[in-house]
């Protein structure tokens, strides 16, 4: 029941419109909370929660170093955007653009 309190009360703090940067500092203090303090979780890498300006949609808060466990695979990555929400997580999309290669320098070639 506690876990369940904890998760409801994340998920209303998470998604209140912030109406002045002061609204951030409540979500800014539980993301500091996840990401540095000693919770017997293990290291947690992000953070998934929902988006306020767009209410199907979901945001991600991840490490500053996370891209660096990202690995791009050509063809297999892809630009798109949402043309439609259908709800339950279904989307119509278009693709803007394709990975061709990840040069040496990590710098990335779309199509």
């Amino acid at each position: 029941a506690i876990f369940a309190l904890f998760d409801a009360f994340l998920a209303d703090e998470f998604i209140k419109p912030a109406m002045t940067q002061a609204d951030y500092k409540i979500t800014s203090a539980i993301a500091d909370v996840l990401f540095n303090c000693d919770l017997k979780l293990g290291k947690i890498d992000g953070i998934v929660y929902p988006s306020v300006a767009f209410l199907k949609g979901t945001n991600f808060a991840v490490r500053e170093d996370f891209g660096s466990k990202m690995e791009p695979v050509p063809a297999e990555t892809r630009i798109v955007e949402i043309t439609d929400v259908f709800g339950y997580g279904i989307f119509a999309w278009k693709e803007l653009a394709s990975l061709k290669s990840v040069n040496p320098d990590g710098s990335l070639d779309w199509e």
